[in-house]
């Protein structure tokens, strides 16, 4: 249902429409990730332009830095990955919070990797 007193009545209602579409087709019990990429298709079908996951930071209007995954694996410092500066300081933020975060909760902490 289109409502013109809302800016964004038409728009919302194709993007409600893909929702249900999705789950009409998947039901329940997906990851996530499962669905993401189910209602990606669907907005592409139904010919609406979007991009995925994109962080905001609200103070400044700006995307976050980009998540990084690092798997960082061996058994010694010859097979250790070195870190260019940028990382090392998301290393130590990851670090502090995680020490915070432990403070708070049980599980929470950080394992922290031995530097060369």
């Amino acid at each position: 249902m289109i409502n013109e007193q809302y800016q964004y009545s038409e728009l919302t209602g194709k993007i409600i429409g893909c929702a249900m579409e999705v789950h009409r087709i998947l039901g329940n019990g997906f990851q996530e990730v499962i669905y993401q990429r189910a209602m990606a298709i669907e907005m592409t079908k139904q010919g609406l332009s979007f991009s995925r996951e994109h962080e905001i930071n609200p103070e400044i209007g700006e995307p976050y830095l980009k998540k990084i995954e690092v798997v960082l694996m061996g058994k010694n410092n010859e097979e250790a990955l070195l870190l260019p500066p940028y990382l090392e300081q998301a290393y130590e933020q990851a670090e502090k919070f995680c020490n915070l975060l432990s403070k708070r909760v049980r599980s929470g902490g950080f394992i922290k990797t031995a530097s060369i």
